[in-house]
Formats: structure tokens, C-alpha cells, sequence
């Protein structure tokens, strides 16, 4: 089994919180009230704590990564399946709300959707194995540590997951605000079973992808630039989706 390793304040935390992941050591350096937290939830999780691990650390500076002085050894995050996702939804009496992450690739942009996801309540994200972000302790930490609690469905053929998703009566809407079919996202009624679909950072969504939507949505615009990030874009058409709940 391949092991990663959690690094900063967020992702170290919410890890401990979520307990879903194989655990320990856990490695700290310096103090403050943050540490001292993280270091009581590893306490209660009976994970080991470890002083600092000189080797540990340099390798996570060598990458530029904003450690805060804390480090997790873990096992990968668990995977989950398109039918979990919609199960979950079943357990809780909830009609499903889904989002799919179609090629992201930068991992600052897919932790910021999923951190925006977490908040806003989905059952899960369904992200392609191939041509995409894998869901690294650099997501987790972008995302402030909401991947640990987040339910993630690996598939390898993003198409016949959608068929999937519409066979079990689940809108599917694309964030495709250049499309001419592109309905304004305000008029749409969104309070549906439904994954949102947000596309790669440069190139949108994919034709197939795209072609395999039940509709098309567009943002609202009204400044001088030409679009909104995809994170933005994600954050704000999820957000309605839950006042539209």
C-alpha cells in the first residue's frame, strides 16, 4: 500500500477529525495553540507523535509546500463508487447532489471546488483516473482539509458514469458559460437530483462530456473580463444549488 503524507495545520486536523484514513507518526516542529491541538486529536486517535523529522521536512521544503510545522504519515484516501455516492444520498433521505470534476488538473483548483463542496453539503465528487488531478495531500491542503471528509468517486470512463448517474434519474448540468445553449444559471430549477459538471481550467468541458448533459448552465456577468475561474465558477453554481434545496 502506498503512503502519503499529509502536511499543514487544515489537512493534519480534519484528517485526525474524519478517522478515515490508516494513521501515524505524526510529525511536529515548533509550538503554538494549532500544533498543541493537532497533537491532543492525535492523543485521542492513539496516534504515535513524533518530534520532527529532519528528513521529512526538508523534503516537503524542497516542494515548496506551506507545512506549518506539521506532517502525517497516512494510507490513500478511501475510494468510493458512483452507486455509493448515490446511496449516501438514499441514507439520508436526500435527493443526490453530485459534482464531477471533468479533467481538473491544477490541484489548488479541484482542493478550492471540493472545499466549496464540503460547505455546501454534496454527497460526493466523481473525478476521471486518467487526465486529471489525482487527490493528493497537495488537494487536501488547498481545500483546507475538506477532502478528508469528502467522498470521492475514481471512475475510468467519465462518460458511462454520467449515463450512469441519468439512468438513476439525476439531472445532469454543465458549467459551460461560452456554449450558445447555456441557459442563465438563475432561471434554471436546480432543487432536482443533480450533478454539476465543471470542466478543465483551459479547455472546459469535454465534447463528449458536454454532449451527455441534460442542460447547459452559464454565469451572469457584468464586468470587463471574460470568465470566472473554474473554482470560482464551481463555488458559485453549488452555492445556489444548495439555497435552491
Amino acid at each position: 500500500m502506498t503512503e502519503e503524507v499529509l502536511f499543514g495545520l487544515h489537512s493534519v486536523r480534519e484528517a485526525l477529525k474524519a478517522d478515515r484514513r490508516e494513521m501515524g507518526p505524526l510529525w511536529m516542529q515548533g509550538t503554538g495553540s494549532g500544533l498543541a491541538e493537532v497533537g491532543r486529536l492525535a492523543r485521542r486517535r492513539r496516534v504515535a507523535v513524533q518530534k520532527a523529522s529532519p528528513e521529512v521536512f526538508r523534503n516537503l521544503d524542497r516542494k515548496r509546500a506551506h507545512h506549518q510545522g506539521v506532517a502525517l504519515r497516512v494510507s490513500p484516501l478511501p475510494r468510493d463508487s458512483v452507486d455509493g455516492l448515490c446511496h449516501l444520498a438514499a441514507e439520508r433521505h436526500e435527493p443526490p447532489f453530485l459534482l464531477i470534476l471533468d479533467h481538473i488538473q491544477d490541484p489548488q483548483n479541484a482542493g478550492a471546488m471540493i472545499r466549496s463542496a464540503e460547505l455546501c453539503g454534496i454527497h460526493g465528487v466523481v473525478i476521471p483516473t486518467r487526465r486529471a488531478c489525482p487527490m493528493t495531500p497537495a488537494v487536501s491542503h488547498a481545500s483546507a482539509g475538506a477532502l478528508e471528509h469528502m467522498r470521492v468517486a475514481p471512475v475510468t470512463n467519465l462518460s458511462r458514469a454520467v449515463d450512469s448517474l441519468k439512468r438513476q434519474g439525476i439531472w445532469v448540468g454543465g458549467l459551460d458559460a461560452e456554449d450558445a445553449r447555456a441557459q442563465a444559471i438563475e432561471s434554471m430549477d436546480l432543487n432536482r437530483p443533480l450533478a454539476l459538471v465543471v470542466g478543465h481550467e483551459g479547455e472546459g468541458l469535454s465534447r463528449l462530456t458536454r454532449d451527455r448533459c441534460d442542460f447547459l448552465l452559464g454565469l451572469s456577468m457584468h464586468g470587463q473580463i471574460e470568465s470566472y475561474n473554474a473554482a470560482s465558477a464551481a463555488s458559485i453554481a453549488l452555492y445556489l444549488a444548495r439555497q435552491a434545496r
